[in-house]
């Protein structure tokens, strides 16, 4: 089978033209992340579920994909600001993965990311 990539939502920032008025103080920014789907056998990977303006823009295009959110079997941080990673829970039973470790409920795993497989190779 062949691994693939779904887009589930489009993330921008504080120079996005909705914030063009706002200073992030007095006028809070507006910001999202761009929240990615990998599935590869049986290893199903949601990239980066930071902020979103609601859940929904993660979990309805996660269910037309077929996917619930128990499914999810990892969660990739491509690094620890919030707009990354808010939204992590909504996976109870994914594996977490950031650039130096794993954790998995109340256990963590020191591993360097450089070169770890969350799924098997493709033949």
């Amino acid at each position: 089978m062949t691994a693939t990539f779904t887009l589930l939502t489009t993330g921008y920032d504080s120079l996005d033209t909705r914030n063009a008025d706002r200073d992030g103080r007095e006028k809070p920014w507006h910001v999202a992340s761009t929240v990615c789907l990998l599935r590869d056998g049986d290893t199903i990977v949601v990239v980066d579920p930071g902020m979103v303006e609601d859940r929904k823009l993660i979990l309805d295009p996660l269910a037309a994909a077929g996917i619930s959110p128990e499914q999810v079997t990892d969660v990739v941080f491509s690094h620890h600001h919030p707009d990354h990673t808010l939204n992590a829970a909504l996976f109870p039973h994914a594996r977490a993965h950031d650039v130096w470790a794993a954790y998995h409920n109340n256990l963590w795993y020191d591993r360097p990311a450089d070169g770890y497989q969350l799924s098997p190779r493709s033949a």
